[in-house]
């Protein structure tokens, strides 16, 4: 899903619902300490809504790249 950015240009920006992957978050924040052991208080919200924005980033970036998709939708 995409909108509109409300500045001069109005640029698309792509959107992610952090919500739909909250499910995923007790494995991400053990992922992140497994790999980087990063801590990952489980009540600090901010610290889970940047895990889970970077992981699902991170997994989209994964399918574009799998995907061969080039900006504009080009293979």
């Amino acid at each position: 899903m995409y909108g509109r950015w409300l500045i001069e240009g109005y640029p698309k920006v792509l959107l992610f619902d952090l919500g739909s992957a909250w499910a995923n978050l007790d494995d991400w924040r053990a992922d992140l300490w497994r790999m980087a052991q990063v801590p990952a208080p489980p009540h600090d919200t901010e610290m889970n809504d940047a895990i889970v924005f970077g992981y699902l980033v991170a997994w989209f970036l994964g399918e574009v790249r799998c995907n061969g998709l080039a900006p504009g939708g080009e293979r």
